[in-house]
């Protein structure tokens, strides 16, 4: 069984909406993941790739857990 993430600022369990993967030795190597919550990625901005790094596998958004807002919000959010 997998438990939710905490959110890297808040100390929170959320479903996060930011991943980021810090890479570390002389071969770099994934040495941790760390999530931001919706709340913390607006009020502090997204992570910023590492240096070194290709920024497609170092941080990025997960949308399946982004609110839709607007004409677009799910029926099952309305209730």
């Amino acid at each position: 069984m997998q438990t939710m993430p905490r959110c890297r600022d808040c100390g929170k369990f959320c479903h996060p909406v930011e991943w980021k993967i810090i890479y570390s030795g002389a071969l770099p190597e994934p040495q941790e993941e760390i999530y931001k919550c919706a709340g913390c990625a607006e009020k502090n901005g997204s992570f910023q790739p590492q240096e070194g790094i290709k920024p497609e596998c170092s941080c990025g958004r997960l949308t399946h857990n982004a609110r839709l807002s607007g004409p677009q919000q799910r029926e099952e959010d309305h209730e």
